[in-house]
């Protein structure tokens, strides 16, 4: 897989991640696959860490 972004776009699928690690449920983006990919691997790790804290 490739780590190459689009200009402009480097730090959107971080924000996606930080919603998601804050609890927001709904996103508007225009990248959706990247924003996806960075959203899903946010909720993994809350899953994880929610699994481990009790």
């Amino acid at each position: 897989m490739s780590h190459e972004f689009k200009k402009g776009t480097r730090s959107v699928p971080y924000m996606a991640a930080l919603g998601v690690m804050a609890g927001v449920q709904l996103f508007r983006v225009h990248d959706v696959k990247e924003n996806r990919q960075a959203a899903d691997v946010a909720w993994a790790i809350k899953r994880c860490l929610k699994k481990y804290e009790g």
